[in-house]
């Protein structure tokens, strides 16, 4: 009935083959040589049938391969997604149809192409994979776990993309591995155990097609079978592998999915859980309904249960001549090894014989490289004393002892591999873990200078506040001693003359009321000189009328002149603060002036046409240089003799002060004087006020 089911899966697709190398010629005769949509979507549609059918039909992949190899070099040669396609599908190809040395070449064909292409990376990665299969088939385990190891570095597996290429790359990740591990290592089963739990939790994600669905649950029922050599958890596994056979018989059972070899590689597997000495009797009753329906599902196949009065021998039997209908001669080896194995744990030497002998005709035909089967193959001759002469025996011998050797030494070189991967990975884990510390440290160290540079600016602003307020205190305490030397020395000449009684009513009455301005004066200064003194009322102020109110407090004397220009000029200040500054300076001057004029000009200060420059210039006495240095100074005492040390003048310099701390800075009054008797004497007080016009 298999070889029938077959030859029909072959009929049907024949006609299919032929309408695809019709599109194909089709294709080569377009005068368009360069890639177009159309020829990369045929190529694409090949390619993913010839992907299709590599467990069903090989050989049509392989041929299918070839003429879209031919179509690229003629057609679109720049297509290099299509042509790294087609060498992968060759490449696996002729793996399952054990041909190392082609499957190798079009591997490594993929690996060496440095042509730009989308998919070039994970074709790539695919092409290691196969690679890896076949250096496992060659024992080369060390070579394979590289390859492995490789892909695992890669970051192309982590990427999330929802493409069949990349799913088949992930399962066939899986299904490598794990067939190295339980395969060709032992004492491995942790690795297995862990690689089992990571794989089926990805598997239903991986998605590709039924085949390669067939491989990951082949994988993983093997896997499980391997572990039942443990009785830990013993019964989990054997039920978790006969689930995972029965997955694939229940893909097998539609003609559309039926493969040969995945067919034959179930039944083989089947076998294998049925000869297992390691299963327990409590195991085997616990999961033989599981089991019972695996082997009526294979008996429903047409395959003969009881071919042989053990069922292990009949599956292995049967398998074998599956393998041998596929064309699978590294398969098929395998299973008549196997069989003969069975037949000597039986004791039944002559049918092990037979077995063992077929399978050595085998190598000797097909020239077949396969070095586990080979190993036992050997060992099976010489256990069912097969050999007609001793030296026929010590050929086999030798061959064995050789092979064991090659093993031995391929082992050896996984066990040093696994060791450097396990020291590189401890020092990598070390180095993880060294940065991690100083990193840790280096963030301590920033969190420790960030609070040292926070408290360091904190003690600076205490610093600069103490610093502020130490100034305070010492211009409160400058200010205070001022006022009392001012007061004594502008105050004790009022009350001497108050004090005559001889002194005229008019003088008395002039004393009189410039003692009541002083106190004024005082008043005025004492709130602007206290912090939290006298409210400071910006606002628009006309010069002119500022000039005009301080003029109207102020009694002009004889012989002197006084005049204020009118330039409509307008500041940004205190009004009533601004009246008392004029007042004051107005005073000053006419109290110097015997003679002559004084005048109150006004014009946009030259520097800088932001202020404007106020100006009370007289012709009175004038004062000398060192007078004008300390005549706003309130950390100066007054000289007893001095003519200008009233409160007037401190009071002017308070009131600026006030202007420059709340308006714009820059804000400041100076003073310009020639002393008498020189020609043009008198003196000049400046002041800078904010402009109105331009806030």
């Amino acid at each position: 009935m298999l070889p029938q089911t077959r030859q029909f899966i072959s009929h049907v697709l024949k006609p299919f083959r032929l309408i695809l190398l019709f599109f194909l010629a089709a294709a080569c005769h377009s005068s368009d040589r360069h890639i177009n949509l159309q020829q990369a979507t045929q190529v694409d549609n090949i390619n993913r049938i010839a992907f299709e059918n590599r467990y069903d039909a090989p050989d049509t992949t392989i041929k299918l391969s070839r003429e879209v190899l031919r179509f690229i070099a003629d057609s679109i040669p720049e297509y290099h997604d299509g042509r790294l396609r087609a060498w992968n599908n060759l490449a696996k190809a002729y793996y399952i149809v054990s041909m190392p040395d082609s499957s190798s070449v079009y591997a490594d064909s993929v690996l060496h192409c440095s042509a730009k292409s989308n998919n070039r990376e994970i074709e790539q990665l695919i092409a290691k994979l196969t690679h890896a299969r076949l250096k496992q088939r060659n024992c080369d385990i060390a070579g394979s776990y590289r390859m492995l190891y490789d892909v695992a570095q890669s970051d192309i597996l982590d990427k999330q993309r929802d493409d069949f290429l990349y799913n088949y790359a992930k399962s066939e990740y899986y299904a490598t591995l794990l067939s190295l591990n339980y395969s060709y290592r032992k004492g491995m089963q942790k690795d297995v155990q862990s690689l089992l739990d990571e794989a089926e939790h990805m598997a239903p994600n991986l998605k590709c097609d039924h085949a390669q669905d067939m491989v990951m649950n082949y994988s993983l029922a093997f896997g499980h079978l391997t572990l039942c050599s443990e009785q830990a958890r013993q019964s989990e596994n054997l039920r978790k592998s006969l689930e995972y056979i029965q997955a694939n018989l229940d893909l097998l059972l539609d003609s559309n999915r039926f493969s040969l070899l995945h067919f034959a590689n179930t039944v083989q597997l089947t076998a294998a859980i049925s000869a297992n000495s390691h299963i327990e009797q409590k195991t085997w009753l616990d999961c033989k309904p599981l089991f019972d329906s695996v082997c009526n599902r294979i008996g429903q196949q047409g395959i003969d249960l009881f071919r042989d009065s053990s069922l292990a021998m009949s599956l292995y039997i049967e398998s074998s001549y599956m393998f041998e209908d596929y064309g699978d001669p590294y398969h098929t080896l395998g299973a008549l090894v196997a069989t003969g194995n069975l037949c000597l744990q039986r004791g039944d030497t002559a049918a092990a014989q037979t077995w063992f002998l077929e399978a050595y005709d085998r190598i000797l035909q097909n020239h077949i490289t396969a070095p586990k089967y080979e190993s036992q193959l050997y060992d099976g001759l010489l256990k069912s004393h097969a050999a007609i002469s001793p030296d026929e025996a010590t050929i086999w011998a030798k061959n064995y002892i050789s092979i064991r050797e090659y093993i031995t030494q391929n082992q050896e070189a996984d066990f040093i591999l696994q060791t450097q991967l396990a020291n590189a990975k401890r020092k990598i884990d070390d180095y993880r873990i060294f940065s991690i510390i100083i990193v840790i440290l280096a963030i301590v160290l920033v969190i420790l200078a960030i609070m040292l540079a926070f408290r360091t600016r904190v003690l600076r602003t205490e610093k600069r506040h103490l610093q502020l307020s130490r100034e305070k205190d010492v211009e409160r305490i400058a200010n205070v001693e001022t006022c009392l030397s001012v007061m004594r020395h502008d105050i004790n000449p009022f009350i001497s003359y108050l004090q005559n009684r001889n002194l005229p009513p008019a003088l008395h009455q002039e004393i009189l009321s410039q003692l009541l301005r002083t106190f004024e004066n005082i008043k005025s200064w004492t709130n602007l000189s206290i912090p939290s003194g006298l409210a400071f009322n910006p606002t628009e102020c006309d010069v002119d009328e500022i000039f005009a109110d301080a003029m109207a407090m102020n009694t002009a004397r004889d012989g002197v002149s006084v005049t204020a220009d009118r330039n409509g000029l307008k500041l940004y200040g205190d009004r009533l603060l601004l009246i008392i500054m004029i007042r004051n300076l107005l005073a000053n001057a006419m109290q110097h002036t015997s003679e002559g004029k004084i005048q109150l000009i006004s014009n946009i200060y030259s520097e800088d046409d932001r202020f404007v420059k106020l100006t009370v210039s007289d012709t009175g006495c004038g004062m000398s240089a060192d007078e004008v240095d300390n005549l706003f100074r309130t950390d100066k005492k007054p000289d007893q003799q001095a003519q200008h040390s009233g409160f007037g003048l401190i009071l002017c310099r308070y009131i600026v002060k006030k202007h420059d701390d709340n308006t714009i800075r820059g804000c400041r009054i100076w003073a310009e004087s020639i002393p008498a008797p020189t020609e043009g004497h008198g003196t000049k007080i400046n002041i800078c006020l904010q402009r109105f016009s331009n806030l």
